[in-house]
């Protein structure tokens, strides 16, 4: 399932089908590079013929259904936003019916899915984050008897490993990579 909630907010929703779209290109062979608005104006279309149900504050702060029939003049924008022109309404976020969007892009085996980051997730509070195996990487590392003469180096080598490792990952500064191993570095 490339969602964690049936209702995910439309950044997401736009990167999954930006996804999917590059994907259906490459297996026709066409140039697989879909631009984040291309993606937005395919869920458009797919809004406006009704195959996929949206859900935004249209009057207060709750969401409620979206009617077709606002789709079109609104083009949703990459960051979550709509605006109808016609309307003259803004939606500053609205979500979109997961299960209508696996139905009208579904994921082909084994092609990739958007990260959920499922594997930087530790039960801890805050946003996931790879430090946990940054942190492992560090010890052994440092167990091997590899480490550079400065620690800001160490944590910036550190940080291009996540890089490489993670592409889609939400890779923490070298910064904060250099606080969180500094006791490791002393140690050694």
């Amino acid at each position: 399932m490339p969602f964690n909630s049936r209702w995910p907010l439309a950044p997401a929703v736009i990167d999954y089908v930006r996804m999917r779209m590059q994907a259906a290109k490459a297996e026709t062979g066409e140039e697989a590079q879909v631009t984040p608005n291309e993606a937005c104006a395919e869920l458009q279309r797919r809004m406006l013929d009704g195959s996929v149900r949206a859900r935004g504050p249209l009057k207060g702060v709750t969401a409620e259904l979206i009617d077709a029939e606002f789709w079109r003049f609104a083009l949703p924008s990459t960051d979550g936003a709509a605006v109808n022109l016609s309307l003259l309404r803004k939606l500053y976020w609205f979500e979109v019916s997961a299960d209508d969007v696996e139905r009208e892009w579904p994921n082909a085996t084994g092609a990739p899915e958007p990260s959920d980051n499922a594997e930087f997730r530790t039960g801890a509070p805050g946003r996931p984050s790879p430090i946990n195996l940054i942190e492992r990487e560090a010890k052994r590392r440092l167990e091997q008897g590899v480490k550079p003469p400065t620690l800001a180096r160490f944590a910036q080598e550190l940080h291009d490993w996540a890089e490489g490792n993670f592409p889609n990952g939400p890779i923490p500064t070298a910064r904060t990579i250099e606080n969180k191993v500094r006791p490791l570095f002393k140690r050694s």
